[in-house]
């Protein structure tokens, strides 16, 4: 009691029992401190920053207008709706696995085609013609696929210019593109 006495009175330097205690306890700071610095710096290095999608090329969103279409071209399969200028074209739906080797993932995606008015019956006819060739050359794409291979806005938008430009040269290879743009009315990955 009167160690205790002196070191409260400014006297002596702590007991060994109590520098453990000091030294248990900066030590606990130090691990609470530098776990919650390295999950924040973690985050950090694994997440975009805000101001890079802010200054990342125009998003290949649909326009209003395209959106537009898009919602008045839903119907099914092989269904067209019209809408002036462009025809909407309903694929079936395609689900493959990624190719990811620790876990079993895999992908739903339905593709709808933006084709102008006046190719459509053209365009109807050779994708009916063509229906089991497309979808499998589809599934084996997407088959190729890795989970960061279709993560993003910024990859969901190369796969679809990428579908549209095979389709495309796959259909009509000297020809111009008659596919104008390409749509996900549903892109789940799971």
């Amino acid at each position: 009691m009167a160690d205790e006495a002196a070191n409260q009175a400014g006297g002596d330097a702590p007991s060994p029992g109590g520098l453990a205690a000091i030294i248990r306890l900066a030590l606990a700071v130090v691990i609470v401190a530098a776990t919650a610095g390295g999950g924040y710096f973690t985050a950090r290095a694994f997440s975009r920053p805000a101001k890079a999608e802010a200054t990342t090329e125009a998003p290949a969103e649909p326009s209003e207008k395209g959106k537009e279409k898009e919602k008045e071209g839903h119907g099914k399969e092989g269904e067209a709706g019209s809408t002036g200028e462009f025809k909407c074209y309903k694929m079936d739906s395609i689900i493959a696995n990624l190719n990811e080797p620790r876990l079993a993932r895999y992908i739903r995606a339905t593709v709808v085609l933006s084709i102008k008015t006046s190719d459509f019956k053209v365009v109807e006819s050779e994708l009916e013609a063509n229906k089991s060739r497309i979808k499998d050359w589809m599934t084996r794409y997407l088959m190729g696929c890795t989970l960061d291979d279709v993560r993003g806005r910024d990859n969901h938008n190369r796969i679809r210019k990428e579908i549209q430009a095979s389709l495309n040269e796959q259909l009509w290879p000297k020809q111009r593109p008659l596919i104008a743009e390409i749509f996900f009315e549903e892109f789940n990955v799971q």
